[in-house]
């Protein structure tokens, strides 16, 4: 996972994971001398492909709203915590995380934790400790260990930053590394915020650059970004769910969220299973496999209008290509 300002300490934390298988704002946040650039105030985005899997593209998202932010990693809540800005300093405070800290479903349940739950440093320490003690910890390993683990996530960080139009930049000194973040600022039609139904009972869920589709018995099949120009609409798609991608039948579990590597990768598994593809070249397999993400993991840039309560999204030039949302009360 890339190391930034806001998770600086995140490689070291998922490191030492990896060897063993509301809250109070701190003092220096609550001192009252504080102040904030209101500048910084909306929705960030930095784009890098991760450093273990060089394919996989990943989206870092960061919401700032007058000192509290909140952190997406692939359009899924992360962290959250407070921040203050004195000059160009800018330094966070880590108050509450959910397991999508740790990258994915399956590395979150290993400690107990799920990734829709938002956890407090009192309420992320429980689950924590019962798995270093389920790892073969004594309990005074296991709390060493826990604590250790804590101070890691939910910590206070100072950077520097520079701001210039549409882009942040902050630039984080531990030691002799030097870390740069580069963020541009997602521009939204504010009033495209809410949840939009078509006739089929299909729920579009558009909140400041976030994405959601929800079929009409309330399943949601996936997640996305999205930021608008003039009446241009841009889409792009982060997470599958995978019982959208055809569950087990293709070779994905149906209720595991995969970003574009992740669902590629468990697609070209499965292929490789068929006894149909045993004389395919792993090329022709992984060709296979891009081709059949592709198709779940589209987007691009189409134009609406807004009239009402009525949002309009064309896609195309043919009638399919047209979908028509009422915006639920």
């Amino acid at each position: 996972m890339k190391k930034n300002f806001w998770l600086v300490m995140s490689v070291l934390v998922l490191a030492f994971c990896m060897t063993v298988i509301g809250c109070d704002l701190l003092d220096a946040l609550n001192s009252g001398d504080d102040e904030t650039d209101e500048a910084l105030n909306g929705t960030w985005v930095n784009k890098y492909f991760d450093q273990y899997e060089p394919e996989w593209e990943r989206e870092q998202k960061l919401v700032l709203n007058n000192g509290v932010f909140t952190q997406l990693y692939d359009n899924v809540e992360a962290v959250k915590g407070t921040y203050s800005t004195s000059g160009n300093n800018l330094t966070s405070a880590v108050t509450q995380v959910t397991g999508a800290f740790f990258g994915s479903d399956i590395a979150a349940a290993i400690f107990g934790l799920s990734i829709s739950q938002w956890y407090t440093q009192e309420q992320f320490r429980e689950p924590v400790l019962e798995t270093y003690i389920n790892g073969g910890n004594s309990q005074a390993q296991a709390e060493e260990n826990a604590d250790l683990l804590i101070s890691q996530i939910f910590a206070s960080n100072t950077a520097t930053y520079t701001l210039s139009g549409n882009t942040l930049t902050t630039i984080f000194v531990q030691g002799e590394t030097v870390t740069t973040t580069i963020y541009t600022k997602v521009v939204v039609d504010t009033a495209l915020n809410g949840t939009w139904v078509d006739s089929s009972g299909f729920k579009l869920v558009l909140n400041n650059g976030s994405l959601r589709l929800i079929t009409a018995v309330d399943v949601e099949m996936f997640r996305g970004t999205y930021s608008t120009s003039g009446n241009n609409f841009t889409l792009t798609v982060t997470q599958v769910i995978g019982a959208f991608g055809g569950g087990a039948s293709k070779g994905f579990l149906e209720a595991l969220w995969y970003t574009r590597a992740q669902f590629k990768a468990s697609y070209l598994v499965y292929l490789g299973t068929l006894e149909e593809n045993e004389d395919k070249t792993q090329e022709e397999l992984e060709a296979e496999a891009e081709e059949f993400a592709a198709g779940y993991f589209g987007g691009g840039t189409m134009t609406y209008t807004l009239n009402g309560n009525t949002l309009t999204i064309i896609s195309g030039p043919g009638e399919d290509d047209t979908s028509i949302y009422t915006k639920q009360q």
